[in-house]
């Protein structure tokens, strides 16, 4: 069976299908098969010219389409302010942006070979795990510490997000340093502290009350399981102690009152009479090698791990200190403990030396007192006397008559009011 399109061609050349051609037909059909198939070659070099050009302008496209891409990813990459790296889910970094090498101190190249976790302290590597992990991804911000290329320790808040580039899944993490912020909210929450102590401490002018306050605000500032405040004689460099706080922490020994126990503190403690004589802080653990054998044998007897003395110094002059314990194992004071304890030792310094002159003036107004009532009995108990006895009693002050007992008026015939007139010379009665 004959094919319908060469039934056709053929037909165009008067040959029948089905009867062997001559040989002027033969050459023909043969003529006309060759110009098919260059008219076919011809429409498919076109057609491949214009896929071709085609995929040429598609390749060129999407490259113009890639660039622009890329370029705007890395100009919002580069534009934010916080150091943004990004990680696979083990933690290698695929990318950084500048502000990521400024925060580490790191170049790009350096960083695309590290890992987020040897950026991170070994104590904090394990928080990590939040943020890389997909099925679980945080609702918060993370806040843990990192370090730079200078080994410089710094608190970090990290907000992670995971995204899909080129199939790869990956963190985008956001690093903002929060060391100013952390430096703020201590301020505030030394400030607030150091108001709320200063403000109990103000609170009143009794001075048992006051001593007790500063120990109770002191102690409970700083988190210690008891505190103390002692009275010092800066020449004497003799202590007693004048109130006692005791936090629920607090070991049995601590609880145990030494309220008035006098001390001879040159004699027990020397490094301590020292230092608190010239206002030195003191801050050491029951191993410091600055402690005699004798105080480092007591420290441990009561069972301390961390002691912080404050004195309290008025014109450079101690009058008092506060001594803060920790019999916590891991009860360790910090200098931001120390440097609140010093503001509010301040506020307790002035506090007690207001308390002190507050009950001096009362003590000397109650003495006051006494002396004026003893007086007005002893002028009442005169006057009884007095106005009893039959003697003539006269109180002449600058000529002027200023008593006279009921027996004046009955042996000169005066009344007092006559005695006592300004006009009434009282020489007269001694003429007559």
């Amino acid at each position: 069976m004959t094919h319908k399109n060469l039934e056709k061609q053929l037909k165009k050349l008067n040959a029948d299908p089905k009867a062997a051609p001559d040989q002027e037909t033969w050459e023909k059909f043969l003529a006309r098969v060759d110009e098919s198939y260059q008219e076919a070659d011809s429409e498919k070099a076109k057609l491949e010219k214009s896929i071709k050009e085609s995929s040429e302008k598609m390749q060129d496209l999407y490259e113009d389409l890639k660039l622009t891409s890329e370029a705007r990813y890395r100009s919002i990459f580069e534009g934010v302010k916080d150091a943004i790296v990004v990680v696979r889910q083990d933690g290698s970094i695929i990318d950084v942006n500048s502000q990521a090498c400024q925060l580490y101190g790191y170049d790009a190249e350096h960083l695309k070979k590290d890992s987020l976790f040897n950026l991170t302290l070994a104590e904090y590597q394990n928080d990590l795990m939040s943020i890389l992990d997909q099925n679980h991804p945080l609702d918060s911000p993370l806040e843990t510490f990192q370090k730079n290329k200078d080994d410089r320790i710094f608190p970090v808040e990290i907000t992670a997000q995971f995204q899909n580039i080129n199939g790869d899944k990956v963190v985008l993490a956001v690093v903002r340093d929060i060391t100013e912020r952390r430096k703020t909210k201590e301020r505030l929450e030394k400030e607030a502290l150091e108001h709320a102590a200063s403000s109990a401490i103000r609170s009143s002018l009794d001075y048992t009350n006051v001593i007790n306050k500063i120990t109770e605000q002191m102690g409970m500032a700083v988190d210690a399981t008891s505190a103390c405040i002692c009275t010092f004689n800066i020449d004497e460099k003799k202590t007693t102690v004048l109130a006692k706080f005791v936090s629920t922490e607090a070991n049995d020994k601590e609880r145990v009152s030494n309220l008035g126990m006098a001390c001879q503190l040159e004699e027990a403690f020397p490094y301590d009479a020292r230092a608190i004589s010239s206002g030195r802080v003191l801050e050491y653990h029951t191993g410091d090698d600055r402690l005699s054998t004798d105080e480092r044998l007591f420290l441990e007897s009561q069972g301390a791990n961390s002691i912080l003395i404050i004195p309290l110094q008025i014109r450079g002059r101690t009058i008092a200190y506060v001594e803060l314990w920790n019999t916590r194992d891991d009860g360790d004071f910090t200098e931001k403990d120390i440097s609140l304890c010093q503001s509010i030792g301040q506020h307790a310094a002035a506090a007690i030396e207001n308390a002190r002159l507050y009950s001096e003036i009362q003590k000397e107004l109650k003495e006051k007192k006494q002396t004026e009532q003893a007086l007005r009995e002893s002028e009442e108990k005169f006057r009884n006397l007095a106005e009893k006895s039959p003697n003539m009693i006269f109180i002449n002050q600058g000529g002027r008559i200023v008593y006279a007992n009921p027996a004046c008026e009955e042996v000169m015939g005066y009344t007092r009011e006559e005695f006592y007139d300004p006009e009434f010379n009282f020489l007269s009665l001694i003429n007559e």
